[in-house]
């Protein structure tokens, strides 16, 4: 057992969670921490249905005062929720999957995304780093309610249009708080939303007390990127 005695998963060229249509009930799918090296993806999860959650805890709460460059670590660099390392694909590869918790993780040098979310409503990352993926560092299309906290995006894209966030369709009431973004190729936080979940409530994005610094001049030095249209609902707050 691991963290809070919730079992850990550590494996090697191989998935550490592979949750596939299945159901998750209110008693919810807890681990303390889960590492993967090698393999496509460290977490996949597709077509879970239930009103549950999937938690990946780590050790303590989440800590705004965490140094920067360490987020999501512990000692040796490992986080205490898990370290994902060199997987081939996406490191968290999620569709059509409901509240999702990544605590204390460390997601480090993937073949795609770090994270990848299709039509998921309740993302959580928290006190976790992201550090060199070649696409994105965070990808959502149809991403309901993403929080971010006490986190960074680290080297994320090696060309044109590779972004730290790539946010296709951010519905609901999403934020990133306390958060470095660093060293991204495109831009630091692209939002690109043609529908709405409200005529009378806007879709709502706040980005509070963090940094986005160090674009790629190449690609273009973007902190933000926000396009509206269609019957596109949306409020950004900076």
């Amino acid at each position: 057992s691991g963290a809070q005695g919730l079992s850990t998963v550590n494996t090697t060229n191989g998935r550490a969670i592979n949750i596939v249509n299945s159901t998750i009930g209110v008693a919810n799918v807890r681990f303390g921490s889960v590492s993967s090296n090698g393999g496509d993806h460290g977490i996949n999860m597709s077509s879970i249905a239930g009103s549950g959650a999937f938690h990946v805890t780590g050790i303590g709460p989440s800590d705004p005062t965490i140094a920067v460059g360490t987020r999501g670590r512990e000692g040796t660099g490992n986080g205490s929720g898990g370290t994902i390392s060199n997987s081939t694909d996406d490191h968290v590869k999620l569709a059509s999957v409901n509240n999702v918790v990544l605590r204390h993780m460390v997601l480090q040098t993937s073949g795609d995304d770090g994270i990848q979310a299709s039509t998921v409503n309740g993302l959580v990352l928290d006190n976790s780093r992201i550090h060199t993926a070649p696409t994105h560092g965070v990808r959502g299309t149809n991403l309901s309610n993403l929080t971010v906290l006490n986190s960074e995006i680290i080297e994320a894209g090696n060309g044109i249009g590779e972004d730290a966030f790539n946010l296709n369709e951010l519905l609901g009431s999403s934020s990133i708080t306390n958060t470095i973004i660093d060293e991204h190729q495109s831009q630091g936080v692209y939002i690109n939303n043609a529908t709405k979940t409200s005529v009378a409530t806007p879709d709502v994005l706040m980005i509070r007390n963090s940094a986005i610094t160090d674009s790629d001049a190449l690609q273009g030095e973007i902190g933000i990127e926000f396009t509206s249209f269609g019957s596109s609902n949306f409020s950004l707050h900076v």
